[in-house]
């Protein structure tokens, strides 16, 4: 008898994780819904990926007509995103030039967050994964206008295999063990 193959979990690892932000633009604050905490989280992982000096990219739905990345987000970036994209596109990665970064970036895992979860990071991800990337996302840091589309969607993409679990998770599932270099900062930013 054939022994039966285990189905290797997809889990995020260190080396092999990237972060992307997507279009948290000043024209949507107003609109989104529970935009404080989702902004608490996403500036959270901006700082923990900062820590690993892991690639961050950042992306801006027409800035022109949508303005520029909030100052929430740049100061946690603090200039150091790995790449800002402009787009017009409503996927981060849907042209050879938004997938480029990801390819020159060498990692084949990325945790998205931003907005909106059921057209920007929805298209996003289904694309990533598309060209062979992993892709994570940090429920508790993407957001829409609705709390209906967010939720369908977070379900529809985890059907199509993003893994969705939440920002601390993720970052605990990168760190492994209490004895990471990183334990205690990386906890200090949770608190």
């Amino acid at each position: 008898m054939k022994a039966v193959r285990k189905k290797q979990t997809p889990r995020l690892e260190e080396a092999s994780a990237g972060l992307l932000v997507v279009d948290l633009q000043e024209r949507f604050a107003p609109v989104i819904h529970d935009w404080t905490t989702l902004l608490e989280r996403v500036g959270w992982l901006i700082r923990f990926f900062r820590l690993l000096k892991a690639p961050i990219g950042m992306t801006e739905q027409y800035p022109r007509g949508l303005g520029t990345t909030v100052p929430e987000v740049r100061e946690a970036l603090a200039g150091e995103a790995a790449w800002t994209l402009a787009k017009t596109r409503f996927s981060s990665a849907g042209t050879p030039e938004l997938l480029r970064p990801f390819r020159d970036a060498r990692r084949r895992q990325w945790m998205i967050c931003g907005i909106e979860t059921h057209v920007c990071i929805q298209q996003t991800a289904f694309d990533l994964l598309d060209e062979g990337f992993e892709v994570f996302l940090a429920a508790d840091a993407v957001g829409s206008r609705r709390v209906e589309d967010r939720d369908a969607a977070l379900a529809r993409m985890a059907r199509a295999g993003v893994v969705v679990s939440t920002s601390e998770a993720l970052v605990f599932e990168l760190l492994r063990d209490a004895a990471h270099p990183l334990f205690k900062q990386a906890s200090a930013l949770v608190k």
